[in-house]
This record gives structure tokens, C-alpha cells and sequence, in this order.
């Protein structure tokens, strides 16, 4: 059967279909009749009571029969009518089967429903697909449903579902119609709200199925409301098309779909940045170089706003919290990542002028170059996307790695958007170095100096004022350095007792006002009577937070500084040593600063002598060489005792300045004693690798020198000039001999004619007989205001060893 329920409206009739599922035999009859076939008035009556499927019947074939309202019955709302199906037929009963039977005696129940009106009408609710409607049929009020703008609600089973409320006699299409129910406005095809099916057709005997609707809520991009808040209402209604008239142009209005759409959209800022300078490689990090580069923000809302919003715009100096920043990678202590924090709030004042932010692009900003804040203006209705930079100056702080972020604070009429802030962290690698600036930074100081000294400063302000001490470590039992703290001279410098060395330390107070100021630290070589030769000593600086006002290690970066100090020993070389006239073999004796001496066989006149190698110093000699002849080039050496040798004895002093003098120019002077002062050169020194050498015949105080290449004298009287010097004068090759007019005397006039000169050298000068004296070298010149020198005829004198008084003379008269 089509159907097994069935609505007749007291007006009107309704006809009912059977087939057969299968082709039969034998010819069946179909007989309809009442339950209750008693005489009792019946609430419907039946026409066509019998149906005959014929044999070899095709199956699907339907017969129609109809039922309609007993006009007699009394009828008051919805009654019901059980009506039988019974079958007749020749067919086997084993091949019987379904439901109902067609074999004989099969029946099966039929219900009629009776509705005394005939109004249309829709139901929408909320039972399943597969419920039945109630008996009484009774209108529905409808539904609300609540759906999450942006998000979709499958209606199906066991949600909403619609269905025509009394059978029609006729199929229906539906068509839903969507209502802004606070404009009113038809929105069914603004794409906001979407309902599906948006059409359907209900068969009229199939009238009581119901329909599943799904809804599915667009967002609009306004944030109207706070998100989870129900932003808007509609109402979804649905119209009837039909051939029934009276469905045709049925709109329901009591039985009607709401809903209840909650807002997605959050009103808020959305911030992205990217680097630009050394660091633009790695964009993760939003690391910005200090005073190079700079970081590029984007700022936009993620809703429209109902109104303008102002955003103003700041760049923020400190760090994120805990967990989430550099310096708790830098810092591994809680209280001083704390300290550190504080230093830089402390400092922030004066750090923020280094911090500028600019508008690029997007949208008008009250600030289109660089300054401490500016303002962005978002437009109502509108996505609207603005560009700015952030620049960080050099700053000359010593911070480490710097956290900043960008500041955003909205003002607008949009509620949803006023007081919203957002931020974007971003990082500032440190141009400025946390170290120590000291000059010499590696000083050389003699063993025996009253005091050296050093100037200390800082390369970068410190965010909080430190001390930096100043200490001379060693390792091992000899200490080379102290610091002399009472004479200092730095305002900032003060004294300190180290109470686990006893010992003195200097101190230094800086502060970011005074950090480039050099402070005066004295220091000595302790002269320990060791000899030691060249050696070393360390000076170190260490940095400190001044009074503790926070941990020392958030003096990030500042290492412990040294200063190598190179320290010329005042302790002398000596040996002495027993050389044996008989041996066969050259006897050295040699100091371990490389002096020595070597005896060849037969040097010795005795058996057996002991000699002393002994260096000096110069305040041992009582006239050391006159530094206006003579230049030392290594140290003074005295062998004793002053014995004749047979042989000529090799001794051998290293120079102890730079291996680049030339062989010709140093040469090894002499004296005969620590006492005397008859320094004279010694003939025959040789050169080689830094170390020189001479022959001698007899022990004396001997050094290596270079000799001055002019000597000047001046007091020219006469024809004659008598030459006496407190040092002995020494001819050497290269030497000028420059002899000058006295200007205190008046009278010799610039054409007065100069036939002689003659040069009394006194007894001690030594002369080499293979010394030349260039003539060319004597200049005369008289004293006058308007006279030239007159230079000498090209001419020489060739030497001989002499000592006493040395004639140089040339004719000049007429230039001859």
C-alpha cells in the first residue's frame, strides 16, 4: 500500500493506491471493509471496495480506491477510522508471502484519519526524520537554533526538520525566504545566511515526511559584538507552491525556523615584523642591529571597525618574562635576570631616545618621519594595513642583547576596539663592547723605576656605576708587580686591601657620565734582587657592580682584562771561573746573557787564573761614556783582573737594541777601570747575528757602542783653536768635526782672512791610524750677520796613531 495512514478532510476525499511487488498466477481479489462492521455510523466511507489484480498482472500496476468523511458523522477535531484489507485468491500457499498475505484469509490494517479543517499549515521541529506526527496534528511554534558566525550546523537527524502539517491533495514545493529581523530585510540572497535545501517538493502521499534543513552563517568581517555574544537574529520562512489552492501561496509565519547567529569575529590588532640590516637572514628571531638596519612592522585590524580607530604607536625598552627572552639564557639566576631587568627600567629614560619609530605606509600617519611615537588612523569599514619602522641608535650602553617591543594602544568610538593594545617583540644586538680601554696596553717598565703608571677607562657607559679593580695575580712565590695606590692621581681612584693576599689593589669608580674618562693607575716592579733578565708581570682589571646594588654577572660581556707588562731586570749577570794556561783547547767563559770570553791555548803566561766576569750598571761607573759621543748598545762589562795575555783574548757582548744597525756603526769602547773616564773605542770589533766581537790583550770595562757622527766645536778666536774637553773627543770613520765661529766675538769680520786652523786635541783622544780626516768636514764659519760658510778645498789628512796635539791646516787665501 502507498500509504498506510491517511488524512481525509471532512470536505474532501482521499484516494488511496495498491500494486502488487510481483507478477501472480492466479487472479486475487482485494476487499476493503470496516473493522467495526457493525451498524454503528462510520466517520469515513469507502467507494470501490473491491480491487481486482488480475493473473500475470504486471507488477507496479496501481488501482485506486477512495475514501471521504462521512457527511452524517458528528465530527469534532480528529477521528480515526480502522478499515481491513482482505484477500481472496487461488494461490498456493506455499508460495504466499509480504505483508499483507495474498493468500486467502491475509489481512492487514488500514488507518484513516478524519481532520475537521482544512487549513495548510507547516511544522518545524525538532524530532527525528523517522518520528510520526502526533495524532492531533496540532501547529508548531517553531525553533530557534544558535550558530557561530563563520560556522556551519548540519541539521539532520534528530535537529530541525520541516513538514506540511495536513495532507494536501496535491504535490508541494517549498521554497525557504531568510528575514534580517533587525532591518527586516529579505536576506535570502545576500549570501550571509545560507539554508539548504533553498527548494523542495513534497509529494502529496508521502505529505507527513519531513524534510532536514542545514544552516550555514557567513562571516561579515565586523566585530559587532564580543566574541561568544549573539550578534544577530534572522527568521527563515518557507512558501508553498501547489495546484492544492490551498497551499498555493501559503507562507508560514507561526511555525518558523530562528536563528541565533553568535559572533566570531574578534576585534583585535594583528602584528608581523621583518628585519633589515646584518641579521635580515634569520627573520625568526627579529634581531636588529644597533645603529645598522632596522625592523619593518605591519599593522592591521582583523575586523572592520564601526568607527575610525586610532592607533598609537611606541617602542617599548625591557624584557619579555620569564622563559620567553635572551637573558635568561645569559643570566641563569632568577635574581639576576631580576637585577637586570630593574638596571634597564632604571636606564630606560635615557635609552628611549635611541628607539624611533617611522610611518612608511598604509594609511595617514601623524608621523611620517622618525620620532618617539606616532599615531596610525584605521578607517571605518575598512581592512586597512599600516607600514612602519623602528631604528635603534647607538646608544654607547653596554646592555648585552636588548629586548624592545612595539607598543599599540587604540583609541575609537568602536567600543570594541577602544583600549586595545597589542605588542611585537623584537631583539637589539649590542654594538658597544663591555671592556676595558687602557693605554699602554702592553708597557715596559725597569725593575728598579719608583713607579709606572697606567690610564684605565671603559669602551661603553655601564648601566649602572661599577668599580673596576685592579690587581697584579701570580701563580707562583715571586710576585713581580704592585700597585701603588697612595699615589694615585685619578680622582676615581682609590685604594683597597685585598684581605686574601694582604696586599693593596687600586679601585676605579665608573659611572655612564664618566666611563670615557682615563683614570691614572701607579704601579711598580717589585725589585727583588733576582737576576732575571727581561721578564713579566700581569696586571688585571675586573669589573664589579658598585655597592652591590645587583649581581656582578649582569655586567654581561665584561671579561677579566690583562695587561702584559714587560719588566727590564736591574740584577746583574756575574761568573767567575778558573782558566788552566796549559790546556790545549780555546776556554770559554760565558755568562747566561750571552757575554763571554775566549781563552786560546797559550794566552796565559801563569798556570792557573781565576777571572770574574761582572755586568754593570751604570751607577756603578763614575764616568760612564759621554752621551754625546757614545750611545751603549748592550751592557757594561768589567773582566778582571786587568792581566796581559800573550794571545789576543776573543770577548763577545750581545746588543741588546735592534739587530738592523749596520756592523760599521757600533763598535766596542773601552776604559781602564769603573773609575776612569778614558773611554776610547777599541780596534778590530766584528759583527755578526746581533753579537759583536774584539780581540784584546789585556782585561778591562768594555761595552758596544755607536759613536756620534759630529762633533761640534765652537769658540773660534783666531787663527788657533784649542779644543778641551771634559770627555775625550774620538775620530772614528763617518765623523764630521764642525768647528764654528764664537759668536761673542765681534771683531772677526766676514772679510777677514782665515789662513790656518789649528786643533789641539788633548792627550787622552785616540786617534786610529786608519781613521781619515776629511777636510771637507772642517767648516769655517765667521761670525757676521751676512757672512756664508766657507768650505774647506777638497783635501784629507791621512792619520796615524797618535796621541797630543793634531795640526789641521789649509791655505784660503783667494780660494786657493
Amino acid at each position: 500500500l502507498a500509504a498506510s495512514r491517511v488524512q481525509v478532510d471532512p470536505s474532501a476525499s482521499a484516494v488511496l493506491y495498491a500494486s502488487l511487488d510481483k507478477r501472480i498466477r492466479a487472479q486475487t481479489l482485494m476487499m476493503i471493509d470496516y473493522v467495526d462492521s457493525g451498524s454503528g455510523i462510520h466517520q469515513v466511507q469507502i467507494s470501490d471496495a473491491q480491487i481486482v489484480f488480475s493473473a500475470m498482472e504486471v507488477a507496479g500496476t496501481w488501482h485506486a480506491f477512495s475514501v471521504y468523511a462521512n457527511q452524517n458523522a458528528q465530527l469534532t477535531g480528529t477521528h480515526s477510522e480502522s478499515l481491513k484489507v482482505s484477500f481472496t485468491s487461488d494461490i498456493d500457499a506455499a508460495t504466499c508471502s509480504g505483508t499483507p498475505s495474498l493468500c486467502s484469509g491475509g489481512s492487514a490494517a488500514l488507518a484513516i484519519e478524519v481532520v475537521e479543517h482544512s487549513k495548510p499549515g507547516l511544522i518545524v521541529s525538532e524530532r527525528s526524520v523517522d518520528d510520526q506526527a502526533t495524532d492531533d496534528g496540532a501547529a508548531s511554534v517553531g525553533i530557534t537554533l544558535t550558530v557561530e558566525e563563520g560556522a556551519s550546523s548540519s541539521l539532520i537527524s534528530g535537529t530541525a526538520n520541516v513538514e506540511l502539517s495536513v495532507m494536501p491533495t496535491s504535490d508541494v514545493s517549498l521554497t525557504r525566504r531568510v528575514y534580517d529581523d533587525s532591518t527586516g530585510e529579505d536576506v535570502t540572497n545576500s549570501g550571509l545566511v545560507v539554508v539548504t535545501p533553498a527548494s523542495w517538493i513534497v509529494p502529496f502521499f508521502r505529505w507527513d515526511a519531513p524534510m532536514a534543513v542545514s544552516v550555514a552563517v557567513l562571516s561579515d568581517g565586523i566585530a559587532r559584538v564580543r566574541r561568544g555574544a549573539v550578534a544577530k537574529t534572522f527568521t527563515v520562512r518557507f512558501e508553498c507552491a501547489s495546484l492544492d489552492d490551498s497551499f498555493h501561496g501559503y507562507v508560514e509565519t507561526t511555525s518558523v525556523l530562528r536563528i541565533s547567529v553568535t559572533e566570531s569575529d574578534t576585534a583585535e590588532f594583528a602584528m608581523s615584523g621583518t628585519v633589515t640590516g646584518p641579521f635580515s637572514n634569520d627573520q625568526s628571531t627579529l634581531l636588529v642591529a644597533e645603529g645598522d638596519g632596522y625592523l619593518e612592522f605591519a599593522l592591521s585590524l582583523t575586523t572592520m571597525p564601526t568607527a575610525s580607530v586610532s592607533a598609537n604607536v611606541a617602542v617599548y625598552i625591557g624584557y619579555r618574562d620569564a622563559g620567553s627572552s635572551w637573558l635568561d639564557s645569559a643570566l641563569s639566576s632568577a635574581a639576576s635576570r631580576t637585577a637586570m631587568r630593574a638596571l634597564v627600567a632604571a636606564k630606560a629614560a635615557k635609552l628611549a631616545p635611541s628607539a624611533r619609530v617611522a610611518g612608511v605606509s598604509g594609511i595617514q600617519s601623524s608621523a611620517s618621519s622618525s620620532a618617539s611615537s606616532l599615531t596610525f588612523t584605521f578607517r571605518a569599514g575598512e581592512l586597512d594595513t599600516a607600514v612602519g619602522r623602528v631604528y635603534y641608535d647607538r646608544d654607547y650602553y653596554a646592555t648585552g642583547r636588548l629586548e624592545l617591543s612595539v607598543n599599540v594602544a587604540a583609541t575609537s568610538s568602536d567600543d570594541l576596539y577602544d583600549g586595545l593594545t597589542e605588542k611585537l617583540w623584537f631583539a637589539m644586538e649590542d654594538a658597544d663592547t663591555p671592556e676595558f680601554t687602557v693605554t699602554p696596553t702592553s708597557p715596559t717598565i725597569d725593575e728598579d723605576a719608583t713607579t709606572a703608571q697606567i690610564t684605565v677607562a671603559l669602551a661603553a657607559k655601564p648601566l649602572t656605576p661599577i668599580w673596576v679593580v685592579i690587581d697584579s695575580p701570580f701563580t707562583t712565590s715571586t710576585q713581580q708587580l704592585e700597585l701603588t695606590p697612595g699615589s694615585q692621581s685619578g680622582s676615581g681612584v682609590t685604594g683597597v686591601l685585598d684581605s686574601e693576599t694582604g696586599r693593596m689593589n687600586s679601585m676605579i669608580s665608573f659611572d655612564d657620565s664618566t666611563y670615557s674618562t682615563p683614570q691614572t693607575v701607579m704601579y711598580k716592579a717589585i725589585d727583588d734582587r733576582l737576576f732575571e733578565q727581561i721578564h713579566s708581570g700581569t696586571l688585571s682589571l675586573t669589573a664589579a657592580i658598585k655597592n652591590n646594588v645587583a649581581p656582578n654577572d649582569c655586567l654581561i660581556g665584561y671579561a677579566v682584562g690583562m695587561v702584559p707588562v714587560r719588566i727590564i731586570d736591574d740584577d746583574l749577570a756575574r761568573l767567575t771561573e778558573v782558566v788552566s794556561s796549559t790546556s790545549v783547547e780555546t776556554q770559554t767563559m760565558i755568562l747566561n746573557t750571552g757575554v763571554s770570553a775566549a781563552f786560546p791555548p797559550g794566552a796565559l803566561a801563569g798556570t792557573t787564573t781565576q777571572f770574574d766576569i761582572s755586568e754593570l750598571r751604570a751607577q756603578d761607573l763614575s764616568a760612564p761614556p759621554n752621551a754625546a759621543i757614545f750611545t751603549t748598545q748592550s751592557s757594561i762589562v768589567e773582566f778582571k783582573p786587568s792581566t796581559s795575555f800573550n794571545n789576543p783574548v776573543t770577548l763577545s757582548l750581545p746588543l741588546t737594541t735592534s739587530s738592523t744597525l749596520a756592523a760599521t756603526t757600533v763598535h766596542f769602547i773601552g776604559a781602564s777601570s769603573v773609575d776612569a773616564n778614558d773611554w776610547i773605542p777599541v780596534k778590530g770589533t766584528s759583527y755578526s747575528g746581533g753579537m759583536c766581537s774584539v780581540g784584546v790583550t789585556h782585561f778591562s770595562v768594555y761595552t758596544l757602542a755607536t759613536i756620534a757622527p759630529t762633533l761640534t766645536i765652537s769658540g773660534l778666536t783666531g787663527a788657533g783653536l784649542t779644543v778641551n774637553e771634559d770627555a775625550a773627543v774620538a775620530l772614528s770613520p763617518l765623523r764630521t768635526l764642525v768647528i764654528s765661529a764664537d759668536p761673542t766675538q765681534t771683531t772677526l769680520a766676514a772679510a777677514t782672512t782665515l789662513h790656518s786652523v789649528a786643533v789641539r786635541l788633548t792627550t787622552a783622544t785616540y786617534v786610529r791610524k786608519e781613521d781619515v780626516i776629511e777636510c771637507t768636514n772642517l767648516i769655517i764659519t765667521p761670525w757676521s750677520s751676512n757672512s756664508v760658510p766657507v768650505s774647506a778645498a777638497a783635501n784629507s789628512v791621512n792619520c796615524t796613531e797618535v796621541s797630543g796635539a793634531l795640526t789641521l791646516c789649509w791655505n784660503d787665501v783667494l780660494g786657493e
